[in-house]
């Protein structure tokens, strides 16, 4: 995946970032794209995802406007 250089909103400079949830395990963990239809939770408050594809997800922000564009590449299994 190329990452974008400008912005689609007002072509100002992206950067790369991320945005952090919290986990169920306790910290914070990086988001991800999993396959399928909301997935149910365990007794234990996290996910049930079997055997879900999941996906790193990669945020990129424009420097000059805040607007965020997020990816799940196909390279970058979670």
């Amino acid at each position: 995946m190329q990452p974008p250089t400008s912005c689609p909103k007002c072509k100002g400079v992206m950067e790369v970032g991320s945005v952090p949830a919290w986990s169920a395990r306790g910290g914070w963990d990086a988001p991800r794209w999993i396959s399928g239809a909301l997935p149910g939770r365990t007794i234990f408050g996290g996910m049930r995802l079997g055997d879900r594809e999941t996906y790193a997800i990669m945020t990129f922000r424009c420097a000059a406007c805040g607007y965020l564009e997020s990816y799940a590449p196909a390279g970058e299994r979670a």
